[in-house]
């Protein structure tokens, strides 16, 4: 408790001194600055009344940026005049007018679609030549899934040593039924 009143004391004592030493100070000045007054009666200091600052930009950089903006505009507008003259571009084209092909477009999608899967689905269910000159045919889905279930997948790990007798005979016959299926066609 006495640790605190000795605090507060000491402070009021800092206080009591910077006030005399600004008295002392504001006695020292001439009584014509305006800036400030001291009045005796309370012993406060009383500063003056805010007063109009002056421009942080002057008028001769504003002139000086509006010019260097109204040159800047000119010298691009003059350089996109002199870039794309308007002579050029302003011609008259001469009749006839060429005339170019209408847009190809779809008049009926789903109909063209339709078409395109049955053209696919008879590719794929059908005996054809793929290459005629290498002896490569094609044959239909359902063929081929029966021959793979029939002779298995050559070089399959779990079918090797059971498809090995059957794989010569089984491709001796698919071949023969493949081409007789092209041929007939």
């Amino acid at each position: 408790m006495a640790r605190a009143s000795a605090i507060r004391h000491s402070t009021a004592l800092k206080f009591a001194g910077i006030a005399l030493a600004a008295v002392a100070v504001l006695r020292l000045l001439p009584a014509t600055d305006s800036r400030l007054r001291l009045t005796t009666k309370r012993h406060e200091i009383v500063l003056p009344a805010a007063a109009h600052a002056g421009p942080d930009v002057g008028h001769r950089f504003i002139a000086g940026a509006l010019a260097l903006l109204v040159t800047s505009l000119a010298v691009i507008t003059l350089g996109v005049l002199w870039a794309f003259p308007l002579p050029t571009l302003d011609r008259t084209l001469n009749p006839p007018l060429p005339s170019y092909p209408a847009p190809r477009l779809q008049p009926s999608p789903r109909q063209e679609m339709q078409r395109f899967l049955a053209q696919e689905m008879s590719q794929l269910n059908s005996y054809g030549w793929i290459d005629r000159t290498h002896g490569v045919v094609r044959i239909p889905i359902d063929a081929a899934m029966a021959e793979i279930a029939q002779r298995g997948i050559p070089d399959w790990p779990a079918n090797q040593a059971a498809a090995g007798a059957a794989t010569a005979q089984a491709e001796k016959s698919a071949t023969t039924t493949a081409m007789q299926g092209a041929w007939n066609r």
